[in-house]
């Protein structure tokens, strides 16, 4: 099955934008396939890139134009986020996911740089921390597009 027709990507396409959700879950994918290899550094790399990719489906979702090219900052993103008034988006957009999204990121742009290297292998830890928080993310992601399918559902019945 090719990555771009999976069931998630279908499940998340109903609430957030296509070519963020093909890049978000591609990434994903790749960061799994360079854990299960032993490749750390490829999988923290990769789950950055995911977070990236997620974010900018929320700051979409949200109702923003997504910054191009190098004008986008995935912490200058969360934090503009975490600022929208309660209310203005579901807190698992304005607060929840961004909050996991900083957290892998951070680990994911820093690797191995803030252990000491003579007691744990820094990057396997933080590859599993990165890749975990990914798919959590995706997981959290689902949740909310699959709720907001039931909610409008729910609200089309209630009309007829």
């Amino acid at each position: 099955m090719s990555r771009r027709s999976s069931p998630v990507n279908a499940l998340l396409k109903v609430v957030f934008t296509s070519r963020h959700v093909d890049a978000a879950v591609k990434h994903f994918q790749d960061a799994v396939e360079e854990f299960q290899l032993g490749k750390w550094d490829d999988a923290s790399a990769k789950g950055g890139r995911f977070v990236e990719a997620v974010l900018k489906a929320l700051w979409a979702y949200a109702g923003e134009v997504v910054p191009a090219g190098k004008d986008f900052k995935a912490g200058a993103i969360v934090d503009r986020l975490e600022q929208k008034s309660k209310g203005s988006q579901p807190e698992t957009i304005r607060l929840t996911i961004p909050r996991a999204c900083r957290f892998a990121y951070e680990v994911a742009s820093n690797r191995g740089a803030r252990h000491d290297a003579d007691e744990i292998d820094a990057s396997e830890m933080d590859a599993q921390t990165v890749v975990s928080l990914c798919a959590w993310i995706l997981a959290e992601m689902v949740r909310f597009s699959q709720k907001a399918v039931t909610l409008q559902s729910q609200r089309r019945l209630s009309r007829d």
